[in-house]
This record gives C-alpha cells, sequence and structure tokens, in this order.
C-alpha cells in the first residue's frame, strides 16, 4: 500500500473541490482540497469545527500561510494561521480560513 497513491485518489473525487491558491507572495498554484465548514462534524461526533478549514495534501500548496488566499468554488478565503500538518503521516495539511 502506498499512502501517497491513497491519498491522490481520495483528492481526485467528491468531497475535493478544486481550489486556487494566491499566496502574499511568490508563484501560487492550482489543486484539489476538502473545505470543512463550520458545523462540521468529525470522529463520530466527537469534534465539531467552529470556522472554515481546508484540508489538501501537503505538497499541493507548500508552504501555505496566513494571510494567502484560497479561491474556492468561485468564494474567496484568507487564511488566519499557518498551514498544519494533518494526520500522523504528515502527507496531509490542514489551514485555517475565514470567507474574504
Amino acid at each position: 500500500m502506498n499512502p501517497s497513491n491513497d491519498l491522490a485518489i481520495m483528492y481526485a473525487g467528491w468531497p475535493a473541490v478544486g481550489v486556487l491558491w494566491i499566496p502574499l507572495q511568490g508563484q501560487g498554484s492550482a489543486g484539489r482540497g476538502i473545505l470543512n465548514y463550520p458545523g462540521t462534524v468529525f470522529f463520530d461526533d466527537d469534534i465539531q469545527a467552529s470556522s472554515y478549514a481546508l484540508q489538501y495534501p501537503a505538497n499541493t500548496f507548500p508552504g501555505a500561510k496566513e494571510g494567502d488566499r484560497f479561491v474556492i468554488e468561485g468564494v474567496a478565503y484568507t487564511a488566519i494561521k499557518n498551514a498544519r500538518e494533518a494526520g500522523e503521516d504528515g502527507l496531509e495539511a490542514l489551514i485555517p480560513l475565514v470567507k474574504s
């Protein structure tokens, strides 16, 4: 089993959507990610999201940080903190967002 291949398959379809990354500095890129909405429930109702967050393969938007913008399904969001690892393997990242 190759975790990177499994991750690529997961992000190729729903619930992942197209995302445009517009960093404060440098070149942006397009990729796919999962937008978690406020009220989203994780881990069998144990954790509930209180804000927007974008979850994505860590190599898709390397160096994403506070102040960067993301356009997701035509809606602009701004990162309110730096991206952090999501999960134990470091293959995914999570960045908290607010609507711009």
